[in-house]
C-alpha cells in the first residue's frame, strides 16, 4: 500500500440505536450527526489531536513526549452479561447485584479525573475482555454484536455516552471490535464482516472523529474465525481503511498477545501498531520490542502503542512504562483485581470501582502526570500548603474561634463551585490522605463522596444513584421556609398573595394556624394549644403536635409534625401541589440553581406514598452542603440570607427543653405521616432547625466528641443516610445505605474523615 509520511488521516464517530439494526437501516433513521469537538490524526509517527501534536513541546528526562498517546485498558466500560447463569458473578458488593447502567455511569463520572492527570486515550471493546483479568474459559455472554453481526442497542447506547464524554474532554477511544473470548458468538465469517461494517457505519453516522479501531484484541490468541487470526486479520484492517464517508475513514490496526512482534502482513496494512507487554517482566524487553517492530519488513514511520501491559513498579527508575517512552512508544496501563484484593483494585475485573484510586492506580497516574506535565502540580502544592495550615490551626482547638471564622472566609474565596458537573481532584492535591480515605470508605460502606475546596476528591459506589434519604431531607424543608422570610423581624404577618416570593413570611414565629386554619379547632380540653404552633416550632420539632404538651414546652421528634410542616409550607404557603412541587419549588428555587445532576425529587416513593420524601444522589446532596458551608452563597450569588443560613446550623435546642412524655392529643382528621410515628428520639442538645450539630447532651457528653465543634449534618435513619459539613476542615461528605447507625458510629466515621486531613504540606 502506498504511504506518504506526511499524510493526515481523519477518523470519525458513533450513534445511539433504537433497535438491533444494520448500518444501512440506521443511516435511514438517524438525524444528521451533531458537530464534534475532538479529532485525532496521524502525522508520521506522531498523534495529533485537533491539529496539534499531543503533549505539545513536552520532553521528559531528555525523551520526546510530544506526539505520544498514553492510554489505559478499560474495556469493561460497557460490559454486561447476557448469560443468566454467570451474571451473578459480577454483583456489586453494596447492591448485591450487577447493574450495567451503573457501571457505565461511574465510568463516565471518573473520566475527567483521568484526563486531568494526562491520560489521553482508553481502550474499549465491543466484546469486552476477561472480567476476571485472565480466564481460560469464558462462559459469560458479553457482546455488542449479535449472532448475525447486527448491533445490540443497549450496548451501543452505553458506548455512545462514553464517546460523547471522551469527545467533550478531548480524549481518544481505541475501540476494539472483537475479542477472543466472545468471537464465537458470531455464527460465521460473513457475520464477522457484517459486524465490522455495521460498527463502522454506526460510528460514521454519529460523526465522531476521536476513535481508533483495534480490529481485534490479541489476534494470535484462540480465535474461532479464520479471518480474525494472524494470517488473515490484515483483510479486516484493510476493510476498515477502505470504508469511507465524505472522504474520511477510520485509523485501524490490531494487537497481538504479550511479547509478540507484529507480522509483516499486519505492519503493511496498519495505520498504527499495537503491542502488549503482558508477560514481559524485563523493561529491557519492552524497549527491544519497539526496536524489533521498526525492523519488520513494510514498516514505515507510524505510531507504536502499547495498549495493554500489566506491569507496574511506577516508583522505580526503570519500569515498562519508562522503557516504552525511552524508545518513543506510547504505553497503556492494564490493571486487574488480583487474588485476595478488594473492590477498589483494577480496571479490568468486574465489578469495577472506576472512581477509586488504589495504590497501583495512584502510582500510574502520578508517573503519568510527571511524564506529561499535565497533573496540576504547582496548584496542588499550594493547595496542600494551605490545607496543612488550616489543619494545624484546627488542631489547636475545636474549630469554633475567630481564627476559624476567618479561615472559612478565606476558604469561601478560594473554593470553586460545581457547574453541570463537579470539578474533580485526587485526594493528595486536595490535602487528604488517600489511604485513610480508603479506610474511611470501608468503615462507612454503602456509597458516598467527599468534597473539599469545591472539588469532588473521593467517591465510592454509585454516587449518581438517586434514593430516599429519610430524615436527612428535613433541613431542606427548613431551607424552603427560610426562603420565604425577610431578615428576622418581630411580629406576625397575615398571609397575602400566592406565597411565591421572599418576604411572604415576616417572622419565623408567625402562627401556622394563619395558613392551616384547622389547627384552631383542635384540643379544646388543652386550651386550643395548637393555635400557638409557629413555624419555628415545626422546624425545631417542638410543636408538640399530637401530644399533650403545649408548643415549645417539649421536644417531639415526630413525622406527623414534619408532614404538617411540609403540607402547610408547600401546599399553602407556596401554593403548589404534590404533582407540581418539584417543578414549582424544589427545582426552580434550588436544585436548578445548584445545577444538580441527578434530578432530585420530593416524590421518592411516588405521589401517593409519603409525598415530600426526598430522593437525591450523594453527589447532589453535597451541593446542598456546599451552599450552607458558604452561608447561603452559591458562586457569588446569595441564594439565602447569610444570617438565616448561619442560624439554621448553629442554634441547637437547649437541654432545658425536655423530651415529650408522649401522651397523645388530637391531630387534624386524617393527618398523614411523612415517615414513622412520634417521640422517636431526644434532641441531645444538638438539634438545630432539623440539622444535627456537635452540641452537648444533658449528661455533658459531646455529640461527636472527636469531631470539630463546627460540624453539622443532615441525618436519616440514625446515620445510615447522611450529609455532613465540617467548615473548619473544608470538608463535605455524603453517604447512603451505609453501615453507620447511631452517634457513636457517626463519631468514629467522622473522626476517620478528619484524620485524613494531612498535617504537613
Amino acid at each position: 500500500m502506498s504511504f506518504s509520511p506526511h499524510r493526515v488521516v481523519h477518523m470519525i464517530g458513533v450513534i445511539a440505536l433504537a433497535g438491533a439494526l444494520t448500518g444501512t437501516e440506521l443511516r435511514a433513521q438517524q438525524p444528521k450527526s451533531p458537530p464534534r469537538k475532538t479529532t485525532v490524526t496521524i502525522h508520521g509517527d506522531m498523534f495529533h489531536i485537533d491539529g496539534a501534536p499531543t503533549y505539545k513541546g513536552r520532553t521528559w528526562k531528555g525523551k520526546k513526549i510530544e506526539g505520544l498517546l498514553f492510554n489505559s485498558r478499560m474495556v469493561q466500560a460497557i460490559f454486561d452479561d447476557l448469560n443468566p447463569e454467570t451474571v451473578k458473578l459480577w454483583a456489586y458488593p453494596d447492591a448485591k447485584k450487577w447493574d450495567a447502567e451503573r457501571n457505565t455511569r461511574e465510568f463516565i463520572a471518573a473520566m475527567p479525573t483521568w484526563r486531568k492527570h494526562g491520560l489521553l486515550a482508553m481502550t474499549l471493546n465491543l466484546q469486552g475482555g476477561s472480567p476476571q483479568g485472565y480466564s481460560q474459559k469464558q462462559p459469560w455472554h458479553n457482546s455488542a454484536l449479535k449472532e448475525d453481526g447486527s448491533l445490540r442497542p443497549d450496548y451501543m447506547n452505553r458506548l455512545e455516552r462514553v464517546l460523547d464524554k471522551a469527545d467533550e474532554l478531548g480524549m481518544v477511544v481505541i475501540l476494539g471490535i472483537f475479542y477472543f473470548g466472545q468471537d464465537e458468538r458470531l455464527k460465521d465469517q460473513a457475520a464477522v464482516q457484517r459486524g465490522l461494517d455495521n460498527a463502522l457505519d454506526w460510528l460514521f453516522d454519529k460523526g465522531y472523529r476521536n476513535v481508533l479501531i483495534e480490529v481485534n484484541n490479541e489476534c494470535n490468541v484462540r480465535y474461532d474465525h479464520g479471518i480474525l487470526k494472524p494470517q488473515r486479520v490484515h483483510e479486516l484492517i484493510e476493510r476498515v481503511r477502505s470504508r469511507t464517508r465524505g472522504g474520511r475513514r477510520f485509523l485501524a490496526g490490531t494487537s497481538y498477545g504479550g511479547g509478540t512482534i507484529p507480522k509483516e502482513n499486519v505492519v503493511r496494512a496498519s495505520d498504527f501498531l499495537l503491542l502488549h507487554g503482558n508477560g514481559v517482566k524485563d523493561p529491557a524487553r519492552i524497549a527491544e520490542m519497539v526496536r524489533l517492530t521498526r525492523k519488520v519488513p513494510g514498516y514505515h514511520p507510524m505510531p507504536i502503542l502499547f495498549n495493554e501491559d500489566d506491569h507496574f513498579d511506577f516508583d522505580k527508575p526503570r519500569n515498562n512504562f519508562v522503557a516504552a517512552v525511552s524508545e518513543y512508544a506510547s504505553w497503556g496501563y492494564f490493571d486487574f483485581r488480583m487474588k485476595g484484593e478488594g473492590f477498589d483494585e483494577g480496571y479490568q475485573s468486574v465489578p469495577v470501582n472506576w472512581g477509586a484510586m488504589s495504590g497501583r492506580k495512584r502510582g500510574f497516574f502520578r508517573l503519568l502526570g510527571e511524564i506529561t506535565n499535565e497533573a496540576p502540580t504547582a496548584e496542588d502544592a499550594e493547595t496542600r500548603r494551605e490545607d496543612a495550615q488550616r489543619g494545624r490551626r484546627a488542631c489547636r482547638d475545636d474549630g469554633a474561634n475567630d481564627e476559624d471564622a476567618e479561615t472559612r472566609r478565606e476558604d469561601a474565596q478560594r473554593s470553586v463551585f460545581p457547574g453541570k458537573e463537579w470539578a474533580t481532584r485526587t485526594p493528595e492535591p486536595a490535602g487528604l490522605d488517600a489511604a485513610k480515605l480508603d479506610a474511611f470508605r470501608d468503615f462507612v460502606g454503602g456509597r458516598g463522596c467527599v468534597v473539599r475546596g469545591g472539588h469532588l476528591v473521593y467517591s465510592w459506589g454509585d454516587i449518581a444513584r438517586r434514593a430516599d434519604v429519610a430524615s436527612a431531607f428535613k433541613p431542606w424543608l427548613v431551607h424552603f421556609l427560610l426562603m420565604l422570610l425577610d431578615p428576622l423581624t418581630p411580629g406576625p404577618s397575615p398571609p397575602e398573595g400566592r406565597g411565591e416570593s421572599r418576604g411572604i413570611l415576616k417572622s419565623i414565629d408567625e402562627p401556622v394556624s394563619q395558613w392551616e386554619s384547622r389547627l384552631n379547632d383542635l384540643n379544646a380540653d388543652l386550651g386550643f394549644k395548637d393555635r400557638k404552633i409557629t413555624w419555628r416550632h415545626l422546624a425545631c420539632q417542638t410543636s408538640c403536635y399530637g401530644v399533650e404538651e403545649p408548643p415549645g414546652a417539649a421536644y417531639d421528634y415526630s413525622d406527623y409534625n414534619m408532614a404538617l410542616f411540609f403540607d402547610t409550607l408547600f401546599l399553602k404557603a407556596y401554593k403548589t401541589s404534590y404533582a407540581r412541587m418539584d417543578a414549582d419549588v424544589l427545582h426552580a428555587r434550588l436544585t436548578d440553581l445548584l445545577q444538580c445532576e441527578d434530578n432530585p425529587t420530593f416524590l421518592a416513593f411516588g405521589p401517593k406514598n409519603r409525598p415530600g420524601r426526598l430522593a437525591i444522589s450523594v453527589r447532589d446532596f453535597c451541593r446542598f452542603g456546599m451552599l450552607y458551608l458558604h452561608k447561603g452563597t452559591w458562586n457569588g450569588k446569595q441564594l439565602l440570607d447569610a444570617k438565616l443560613a448561619e442560624m439554621a446550623v448553629s442554634s441547637p435546642l437547649p437541654n432545658s427543653i425536655p423530651r415529650t412524655q408522649g401522651n397523645k392529643a388530637d391531630m387534624i382528621a386524617g393527618q398523614r405521616s411523612i415517615g414513622g410515628g412520634n417521640n422517636q428520639t431526644d434532641h441531645l442538645g444538638s438539634y438545630s432547625f432539623a440539622w444535627w450539630t456537635n452540641g452537648v447532651d444533658r449528661a455533658g457528653k459531646r455529640h461527636w466528641p472527636d469531631v470539630p465543634l463546627d460540624a453539622f449534618a443532615a441525618l436519616g435513619h440514625g446515620g445510615v443516610r447522611a450529609m455532613v459539613v465540617i467548615p473548619s476542615r473544608d470538608l463535605i461528605v455524603s453517604w447512603n445505605d451505609a453501615k453507620i447507625k447511631g452517634r457513636e458510629l457517626e463519631n468514629r466515621a467522622l473522626r476517620m474523615l478528619v484524620d485524613s486531613v494531612r498535617s504537613q504540606p
